[in-house]
């Protein structure tokens, strides 16, 4: 897949996301059952589907780290396999390590450009049946969402609202992320 086809997914994630609103409660409980990585011991939930491939995620990744390092935020990070054919092998090799956090912190680390397109530092696996289920159900609740791209944040803000930020956040959305004035 190309530069091009993710830009596209970037735009169109941006101009489809909230289509659920009607629908948040259930949507929240429904995030509770993605197959996610968590990181962070404190502080409001964020969930931020992320494929392992995609260089947006891996911007957002490292934005993230200080609020989670910092006891701001706890971030479950729900892997999904939209962008290129390595996709599903490296969401898999990520949800199946015996220590799926570690496997995503490897994938940020060593995430490269290889032959121009982005690529997840993780080396990729054969999914297995069970992962080939949860992937399924991660972008099952992306589309719900009304996304097709990423990444894709969901969080509530200080007075329990739900809000979606599709792509990066912009300096204007912290706020409301980290339930801050």
């Amino acid at each position: 897949m190309s530069l091009l086809r993710i830009l596209l997914f970037f735009f169109l994630s941006s101009i489809a996301a909230p289509a659920l609103a009607e629908h948040t409660p259930s949507f929240w409980q429904a995030l509770d059952h993605a197959h996610y990585i968590e990181e962070g011991q404190k502080g409001p939930v964020v969930y931020v589907f992320f494929d392992p491939n995609c260089p947006y995620c891996h911007v957002l990744y490292g934005d993230l780290q200080k609020p989670i390092t910092t006891g701001r935020l706890r971030v479950r990070f729900i892997p999904v396999a939209i962008l290129f054919a390595s996709s599903p092998g490296k969401a898999a090799a990520i949800l199946q390590a015996k220590d799926p956090r570690e496997a995503l912190k490897e994938n940020e680390t060593h995430f490269s450009r290889s032959g121009g397109e982005p690529s997840g530092g993780i080396a990729a696996i054969t999914p297995d049946a069970q992962a080939q289920r949860e992937l399924r159900y991660n972008e099952n609740l992306l589309e719900m969402a009304g996304s097709n791209g990423v990444p894709f944040m969901v969080y509530r803000d200080k007075n329990g609202q739900m809000g979606f930020v599709p792509g990066l956040p912009h300096k204007s959305d912290w706020p409301a992320i980290l339930q801050t004035p």
